[in-house]
């Protein structure tokens, strides 16, 4: 969007979907026998600004503000002795809005590392991200 030589801001927008796969566990404490199997399945948008410093020579730290928005499902499936279930529970963000700081350092022209801290307020608290990746440009 904009470029400076210390400065640039960019547009930065990202789409995930999570199809996870099925987990059984034991239902422990009843008379019966019993298992449950989850299943979660969600999406997850994320669209702001990107805003980075490039004073520097081959570390780059950013800041990017986002909206953020996340929803979906977890579906239970349980079965004591004769007796089975189905539910559906809603899965949402309990956040609009994140805060990421991190930094990308060049170790070639081809090869980075990037560091990422990630920031969800919400009324009671706040969730933590931490991401660190490799990336290979070609």
């Amino acid at each position: 969007l904009i470029s400076s030589e210390n400065l640039e801001i960019e547009g930065l927008g990202q789409i995930f979907y999570y199809l996870g796969s099925k987990q059984e566990w034991e239902v422990q404490g009843l008379a019966l026998s019993g298992t449950a199997q989850g299943r979660p399945r969600w999406w997850r948008i994320s669209i702001g600004p990107v805003f980075t410093y490039k004073r520097f020579r081959s570390v780059y730290p950013y800041l990017y503000l986002s909206f953020n928005k996340l929803w979906g499902t977890f579906k239970v499936k349980e079965k004591v002795g004769d007796l089975e279930g189905t539910e559906n529970q809603k899965i949402s963000s309990k956040s609009l809005f994140s805060t990421a700081l991190g930094f990308i350092y060049e170790l070639t022209s081809t090869l980075s590392i990037k560091g990422e801290a990630n920031f969800l307020p919400y009324k009671n608290g706040t969730d933590l991200g931490v991401m660190i990746k490799v990336m290979y440009s070609f």
